[in-house]
């Protein structure tokens, strides 16, 4: 009996070894191979590859690939299928077929082809003059694999990043190797808010990775943000800032309430050019401008401070006693700015204002009429005068109390309680 060898036939391959006759039935074995019956590879464009497919079996197998194109990079042998110079189109699932005469049997290699992201930006121009018609063109140029999206940034002049939406086309080339991309962002007559940093961003499943571009834009001053509008405490410190744009870097000056233009005392210049005011009083109050200048022309924006004192209020006697006194005089007297307002309560009881015997003054000031023995309980307690202006509020106590007289050591305490403003021992 003999035994077939196999044979060789383009694009494929065989291992054929001579046989004796008397071992033949001996090594009879259906085709296989070594390895997983399914793997992944993953190769970078440019590469050398192997994928792995060592067949074994009697006789011995032949050997067969599926191949996406025919092409003189891919090289058969005992060991696999190389590809060199591995391109985009080498991404593809492989088969590798190995049969004889007792069967087949198929290994599956997944070659994942990446190629690393590159991205280029480059300009048209560099700046522009605001108020001149003209187009400033921003190229980016980038490839990789897996397929790229694109996204245009832009952080302006006054520090903010923003995506960029409009003005945008995008196109895609096609070459032997890999795929190109173009993507262009048309600034079509660019003023001031169009100056700053433009980001190119490329990212795809596996990295990011961005180029950037800055653009001059020579403009006028803007201001964007004036003075803000404030009220403030009395013997606060205050800040004022204004924030401009324009190009050259404007220069900033300020002009103040109440002193012919010049920095109040308590006023400091910052090398920010902004301003702050130290410990403010009434004289800090009125309207603040700012100017900013360069030689494209003038802008300037304004605020005004309010200042407000905190309520203060004095109660002139604290403690009062209600023995003898036909009436008596609560003062409680209270400033600020803006005026306060005063009310009076009691903190053990309802004061009941309608009673004709209290009576409030128009400064504040509370009377207790027509004390008698009788109404000296119910007058006597702490009352609270309250000063409000709607900003700051604020308070003071005054105590009304019954005096029980001279005590001594036999003085008993049955006829004292434990009312406030009730004196005794």
């Amino acid at each position: 009996m003999a035994c077939d060898t196999g044979y060789l036939e383009e694009g494929e391959i065989t291992i054929a070894r001579p046989a004796r006759a008397s071992q033949c039935c001996v090594n009879l074995a259906t085709p296989t191979y070594q390895g997983l019956p399914q793997v992944t590879l993953h190769a970078v464009i440019g590469q050398t590859v192997v994928l792995p497919c060592k067949p074994s079996g009697y006789p011995p197998p032949r050997v067969t690939w599926n191949l996406p194109i025919t092409a003189s990079r891919y090289h058969t042998s005992s060991a696999g299928l190389t590809i060199k110079g591995v391109v985009a189109t080498d991404d593809h699932i492989y088969r590798c077929t190995v049969t004889n005469i007792f069967g087949h049997k198929v290994k599956v290699i997944n070659l994942s082809v990446t190629e690393p992201l590159s991205v280029n930006v480059t300009t048209s121009a560099t700046n522009h003059t605001e108020g001149v018609p003209g187009t400033i063109t921003l190229t980016c140029r980038y490839r990789g694999i897996p397929d790229p999206s694109v996204k245009w940034l832009h952080i302006g002049p006054l520090g903010k990043t923003q995506s960029v939406t409009s003005g945008i086309s995008t196109s895609v080339t096609t070459g032997p190797i890999s795929k190109s991309y173009v993507s262009t962002l048309t600034l079509k007559d660019p003023n001031i808010f169009a100056a700053g940093t433009y980001i190119c961003q490329v990212s795809n499943a596996a990295e990011q990775k961005h180029d950037n571009v800055s653009i001059t834009i020579y403009a006028k001053p803007r201001v964007v943000t004036p003075p803000m509008t404030q009220t403030v405490m009395e013997g606060s410190n205050v800040t004022l800032r204004c924030k401009v744009v324009g190009y050259p870097p404007p220069a900033i000056t300020w002009e103040f309430p109440q002193s012919q233009g010049h920095p109040p005392f308590n006023a400091r210049l910052n090398p920010d050019q902004t301003v702050t005011l130290m410990a403010v009083d009434e004289f800090n109050e009125g309207e603040y401008k700012c100017v900013a200048k360069n030689r494209y022309g003038t802008d300037e924006g304004s605020g005004t401070i309010t200042v407000i004192k905190p309520v203060r209020i004095q109660v002139t006697s604290q403690v009062n006693s209600l023995k003898g006194a036909p009436a008596i005089a609560l003062d409680c007297h209270a400033s600020g700015d803006p005026a306060p307002t005063v009310s009076w309560s009691k903190l053990d009881g309802t004061l009941n204002r309608s009673n004709p015997r209290y009576i409030l003054l128009p400064n504040g000031d509370f009377i207790l009429t027509s004390i008698t023995p009788a109404t000296m309980e119910g007058d006597s307690g702490v009352y609270k005068c309250t000063a409000t202006n709607g900003v700051t509020t604020t308070y003071m106590l005054s105590v009304v109390y019954m005096d029980m007289g001279r005590l001594n050591c036999s003085t008993t305490f049955q006829e004292c309680s434990t009312k406030k403003g009730v004196a005794c021992g």
